[in-house]
This record gives structure tokens, C-alpha cells and sequence, in this order.
């Protein structure tokens, strides 16, 4: 579950490597939410995005959480 979490947030190796890539080949979602706040200037629809990722990231973890579900005894 932190690895798909994880991957979702990959920011810093794209911004120092390669700054978005050639022809934007590497650009993630919070690369995308990143320029169209500080490089575009649009807080508002950074914010929707950064909004919309946080409920596909809970989206995700709880259904890893309800798939996923192991049963622990002690």
C-alpha cells in the first residue's frame, strides 16, 4: 500500500532530473499540479487537483484495505 501511495507523490527525482521531461514524458500528477499552481498561477484548480488526489488516493487505500484484508491471529 506505501509503494502505490508512493508513486502517486513522485515529485522531487522528476523536478531535479529532468524537469518535466521530454515533451512532458515523465510528468506525474503532482508535477502537473505543481506548474499549473506556481508556473500558471491557477491556486484554484492546483487546489481542486491536489483535492481530487487526495480522494484517489483514499480511493485506492481502502480498497487495498477491503481486498486485501488478511486475518491475523495471535
Amino acid at each position: 500500500m506505501i509503494s502505490i501511495l508512493g508513486s502517486f507523490q513522485v515529485f522531487t527525482q522528476i523536478f531535479i532530473m529532468t524537469n518535466g521531461g521530454p515533451l512532458g514524458r515523465t510528468r506525474t500528477i503532482v508535477w502537473y499540479i505543481y506548474t499549473t499552481a506556481f508556473k500558471d498561477f491557477n491556486m484554484g484548480y492546483a487546489a481542486a487537483m491536489a483535492f481530487a488526489l487526495f480522494a484517489m488516493m483514499l480511493g485506492f487505500t481502502l480498497l487495498q484495505f477491503r481486498f486485501l484484508r488478511r486475518e491475523i491471529e495471535y
